[in-house]
């Protein structure tokens, strides 16, 4: 039998790839719109194995408030923009609000023999804050740099192989001056598809990203002002807190920001998906319908057009039932080879558009390869029907 199907599909190539590319189209559309789905409902989740909802993010906004402005609460402080001292208003805010835990981050960018890498450097309030799935004990080791020549790092599990546990390395830079003092000792290994927070944008959330090529660090030199202050400063505040007050506090001292929780990221983030979304699933659903019913007209008439082949067959002894087999068997074959090219397909376009930032589920793929068998077997039950109808006189008539 399997001889015979390849044997048809063979002869048959170009009508059958009619088949192919109908089940192929309709497979990749659902695939992405499946995905979507999934990617928005799971979002909250995935934002929380990084990132507690509760953290304030605080952004420099694009017009600094200029020495010697007013406030509300008085005249702004002389500070000079050009030698602002981030840190020292970060430590008197700290004093002024208490429970308050006040942190920054950077993403360093490393080049060494022609590859990029990133060195998540945090302070040690940052490495309080957000999750990081490692053991306590390595972490601990991080939150008790204090500035040696040698800093206990974590790697991402694809650098797992370049560096082992406990032992010491150069930092990976051919570029920056600042990592020359410097030499790592790696404390642990970050779990494959861990998320890191990466910074650099408007909503912490949505600068979540698979580590790859990451190390993760302590503050070994001064942070970037224009880049980590205005972009990267977090806080978890005491339950209570007045945002409106710690946002004065910032602002009597010269530095005028926004603050927005991850939760409100969070919340942003479904009023701008949701139509788009929901537009996917739609489209989704009708392109699945226009595939379901061509498959259902081609196949139909290619099983008309072989009543003579079938006749044949029949004659030489198969029964209506093995021709049904016999179909059932090629639309199988082009469902899986359709399939196939359908995953190749969305897992490049998701990786080249994603940069490394979409938790791709596998019950995407398991649900729609799902939804689709169960299109293929619809397509095939008119075919398989008719078959089945056809009376044995028929059929040998048309052998003769």
């Amino acid at each position: 039998m399997l001889r015979i199907i390849l044997v048809s599909l063979r002869k048959r190539a170009k009508k059958f790839a009619l088949v192919f590319v109908q089940f192929f189209i309709g497979l990749t559309v659902l695939l992405f719109g499946m995905f979507s789905v999934e990617r928005f409902f799971r979002y909250e989740r995935n934002v929380e194995q990084v990132l507690p909802v509760d953290m304030l993010h605080l952004m420099g906004t694009e017009e600094e408030t200029g020495a010697g402005d007013d406030t509300e609460d008085g005249p702004v402080e002389e500070t000079g923009k050009g030698a602002y001292d981030y840190e020292r208003v970060m430590e008197e805010v700290r004093k002024e609000v208490p429970g308050l835990k006040l942190g920054v981050f950077e993403n360093v960018l490393i080049e060494a023999e022609d590859e990029e890498a990133s060195f998540l450097m945090c302070s040690g309030e940052v490495l309080e804050m957000v999750h990081i799935s490692v053991d306590q004990s390595e972490m601990e080791q991080l939150e008790g740099y204090k500035g040696e020549e040698t800093v206990p790092v974590l790697v991402s599990s694809d650098l797992a192989g370049d560096y082992e546990v406990g032992e010491e390395y150069p930092f990976p830079d051919d570029t920056m001056p600042q990592f020359a003092p410097f030499r790592m000792r790696i404390a642990g290994v970050l779990e494959e598809g861990a998320g890191l927070c990466m910074g650099g944008s408007s909503d912490l959330s949505s600068s979540i990203k698979t580590a790859e090529h990451t190390i993760v660090g302590p503050e070994v030199f001064a942070f970037d002002p224009d880049y980590a202050y205005e972009y990267n400063l977090v806080c978890l505040a005491a339950e209570g807190t007045d945002r409106e007050e710690l946002k004065t506090k910032f602002l009597k001292r010269g530095w005028d920001v926004e603050i927005q929780s991850v939760r409100e990221e969070i919340q942003k983030y479904f009023e701008r998906e949701k139509t788009v979304v929901f537009g996917a699933i739609g489209f989704s659903a009708i392109l699945l319908v226009l595939s379901a019913v061509g498959c259902v007209g081609t196949l139909l008439s290619m099983v008309l057009s072989r009543k003579k082949e079938f006749g044949i067959y029949f004659s030489l002894g198969m029964k209506k039932r093995d021709l049904a087999v016999m179909v059932l068997g090629e639309v199988s074959v082009i469902f899986m080879a359709s399939y196939l090219g359908a995953l190749c397909a969305f897992a490049v376009i998701v990786q080249a558009g994603m940069d490394g930032a979409g938790f791709v589920p596998a019950a995407s793929m398991a649900m729609t390869m799902a939804v689709m068998f169960l299109c293929a077997v619809l397509c095939v039950i008119l075919p398989v029907r008719k078959i089945m109808r056809w009376k044995p006189v028929e059929l040998l008539s048309k052998a003769l």
